[in-house]
């Protein structure tokens, strides 16, 4: 998973630097509202990184008071040196349900689930990231999303300022013809890296 996370960091602070450089270098004063998007794209995505990277998702915490008394299948289990991974699935003692992969009760009333990455049970778990190396959960599900969302606006804006840049440097210098070809040209690469991303990824598997 510090492979992942590693991984993740050097993602985002390439992407951060790869959408920041031209307009920063370019000094071209008619591409100033560009700069101040991509600037502000990256500096949300920079900071939902941080949030993802170093905030508790939602680990139900192990404490005496969720990790005992143990039901008896799995203190049967350990004392017979079978151990945990012999157990198949959760123990249900009525209303409450002991994990038996990490040892701990579950809170009641509460959506629960354990990720089989981190071996941990996280509140309101939705995947395992194996970009950023973490359970994508309660506790981080909204910067998830926001860093999601600034990548594609920035790399869309990004595709935008240097259509425009191009189709500067081949004539079409000003009116709506610029815009409007920038605008159509970076929306079409932006759905082709769409189409690639959703037929690349998979969601890793969980067990509740």
């Amino acid at each position: 998973m510090r492979k992942e996370a590693r991984r993740g960091k050097v993602l985002v602070s390439g992407l951060i630097v790869l959408f920041c450089a031209p307009v920063t270098l370019s000094g071209d004063e008619r591409t100033w509202i560009y700069a101040v998007l991509i600037y502000t794209g990256c500096s949300v995505a920079f900071a939902c990184l941080v949030v993802i990277m170093w905030s508790d998702p939602g680990v139900v915490k192990r404490s005496p008071e969720r990790c005992f008394p143990q039901p008896k299948s799995i203190i049967e289990a350990l004392s017979e040196s079978k151990g945990v991974n012999k157990i198949q699935g959760n123990v249900k003692v009525g209303e409450h349900v002991f994990c038996g992969r990490c040892l701990v009760w579950r809170p009641a009333g509460t959506k629960v689930h354990h990720c089989s990455i981190c071996n941990r049970c996280v509140y309101g778990f939705d995947h395992h990231c194996g970009v950023f190396g973490r359970c994508i959960a309660a506790g981080n599900i909204r910067p998830f999303g926001l860093i999601i969302m600034m990548g594609f606006a920035t790399f869309w804006t990004w595709l935008v300022f240097l259509s425009s840049e191009l189709l500067w440097d081949l004539g079409f210098q000003g009116g709506y013809g610029e815009v409007i070809a920038s605008v159509a040209l970076a929306t079409f690469c932006t759905w082709l890296l769409l189409l690639i991303i959703v037929k690349a990824c998979c969601v890793c598997p969980h067990k509740q």
